[in-house]
């Protein structure tokens, strides 16, 4: 009975946290802070001396770590320059 009762919270335990985790970064950040990001994400790539080549795949690294750290969604694309 006591194993049961073990199989059975540790069940509702591990289903709870991968429910909680699936709801993380469910909001979309606005355009503005995506652009703040991007801002200082180029800010880094010039220090770190980005070649070219990898400026693109840098920079979206760079934005989707931050959002997601900050519990918002990752973008698929950088944002087009105005």
């Amino acid at each position: 009975m006591k194993k049961l009762l073990l199989v059975t919270l540790l069940t509702a335990v591990s289903t709870f946290t991968f429910a909680d985790e699936d709801n993380e970064g469910t909001e979309q950040a606005s355009a503005a802070y995506i652009q703040s990001i991007l801002t200082v994400c180029k800010q880094d790539a010039a220090e770190d001396e980005v070649s070219a080549e990898e400026l693109n795949n840098y920079l979206l690294e760079c934005v989707n770590d931050d959002l997601v750290s900050n519990d918002y969604n990752a973008i698929d694309s950088l944002p087009s320059k105005k």
